[in-house]
């Protein structure tokens, strides 16, 4: 049994993560990473968070990838990856869902979008504030409505489907769409903003969202506003975004297809409705941004596993949606006013 473990960190280089060969002891080590054997991979994940670091030293945070092939996995499988995300965030951790990074090419020297092409057609559509967006800056820059051309993008009964333009190139200066549905401590603010900071991301620019009632959008832009203000952020926007009162049928339909029930037979009807509606806002405002950061819905006992895999599904639709980076924070305060 020693000998297996011992042959095991070798395959695994003795916990570094070298930069250019795989080979232990490497001098062009970029980190290290630790890893454990289990009877299974939620018993392992929960070995790692608890012993991962060294004293004050911890991760706050688990970046799992999303489970693409859910709807053909056994019922066991899709139960345990849902039970691994409800013990992250049990555990105080927060919790980063990776969705469609694929078909990011990261050989790049900086990230893009799909190259779409800029015309003055009939096919043009608003993507941004089509439907009566609200921004909380009075820049011109930033009340600039966004026109893509959907000559190269194939479409399928009456969705757009943008999984052909992002195979036919890149291009640049693309947006990181935040969608802040609930204060968990500021982390969904931080990481597109660390993000940024990198070379690759550095071209990107970053927008926040808001869904908001109407008697309500005063309100709530003054407070965001002042909030992005404080902590020094260079985001635009606050952009609110109209909410609405009902999913459309469509949506619905959807949704109980892939999970295979009635929404009226889920535990909490009301809440899936609510993100449901996220989904079309999604669709409506962010599908030609480079990069979709929205606040994950919290996986309760009440909801099924296959039922809450399905809202993921249509928070991060490979096929009609940029890549999309699901979190949410373990409510602990993540931004600062003061800088060292």
């Amino acid at each position: 049994y020693r000998t297996n473990i011992r042959k095991f960190h070798e395959l695994k280089s003795g916990g570094y993560l070298p930069s250019a060969c795989p080979t232990k002891g490497s001098k062009h080590a970029k980190g290290f990473y630790q890893t454990v054997i289990s009877d299974s991979l939620r018993s392992g994940v929960q070995s790692l968070i608890q012993l991962v670091g060294t004293g004050a030293m911890v991760p706050n945070g688990v970046i799992i990838g999303f489970k693409s092939k859910w709807q053909t996995d056994a019922d066991e499988t899709v139960h345990e990856y849902v039970q691994i995300l409800r013990d992250t965030l049990v555990m105080g951790y927060s919790l980063l869902i990776v969705a469609g990074f694929k078909k990011i090419n990261f050989f790049l020297p900086e990230y893009g979008p799909p190259a779409y092409s800029f015309a003055d057609d009939d096919d043009e559509v608003t993507t941004y504030k089509s439907a009566g967006m609200t921004t909380g800056s009075t820049s011109d820059n930033e009340r600039t409505d966004t026109k893509m051309s959907l000559a190269s993008v194939p479409a399928s009964e009456d969705s757009v489907f943008i999984s052909k333009a992002w195979a036919d190139g890149q291009g640049r200066h693309s947006y990181i769409d935040v969608w802040w549905m609930v204060d968990d401590g500021g982390l969904i603010m931080l990481v597109p903003y660390i993000m940024k900071r990198h070379a690759f991301w550095s071209q990107c620019k970053l927008r926040m969202l808001m869904v908001s009632e109407e008697d309500t959008i005063s309100t709530d832009i003054s407070a965001m506003r002042q909030l992005i203000h404080n902590f020094r952020l260079p985001y635009e926007g606050p952009l609110f975004v109209p909410a609405k009162k009902e999913p459309s049928v469509k949506t619905v339909q959807r949704y109980e297809s892939l999970a295979k029930c009635k929404l009226s037979q889920t535990a909490r009807p009301e809440v899936i409705k609510k993100w449901l509606i996220l989904t079309e806002l999604l669709y409506e405002y962010s599908r030609y941004s480079g990069l979709n950061v929205v606040t994950l819905p919290i996986p309760t006992k009440l909801m099924q596993p296959r039922s809450y895999m399905a809202l993921l599904e249509m928070l991060s639709d490979k096929n009609r949606l940029p890549p999309t980076l699901i979190m949410r924070g373990n409510g602990e305060s993540t931004l600062t006013f003061y800088s060292e």
